[in-house]
């Protein structure tokens, strides 16, 4: 877990995304960002991150499952 004061930037900046996903040694292409207000997955979605808008488990679930993070 990361808080984005600890990057020098807030959500929905595109460099707190980047920042965190450097410190983990991952690619923006290969992580999945899920939150549940909009401009924050839009900030993801702009650094190349995929985003999710969570609504609910079941939907989320399923974006899960599309991703191949979750089996049926």
């Amino acid at each position: 877990m990361f808080a984005s004061a600890s990057f020098s930037a807030a959500k929905p900046s595109t460099q707190t995304f980047l920042k965190c996903i450097d410190s983990l040694g991952a690619a923006p292409s290969e992580s999945l960002f899920i939150d549940d207000l909009e401009a924050n997955v839009a900030g993801a979605r702009k650094a190349g991150l995929t985003g999710h808008v969570f609504t609910g488990h079941k939907v989320l679930a399923e974006e899960l499952r599309q991703c191949g993070l979750l089996n049926r």
